[in-house]
């Protein structure tokens, strides 16, 4: 879910 919201945040700088 967290990965979800970081990538459509920040797609170039997703942790995982």
């Amino acid at each position: 879910v967290i990965n979800a919201m970081l990538h459509s945040e920040m797609p170039s700088t997703k942790p995982t």
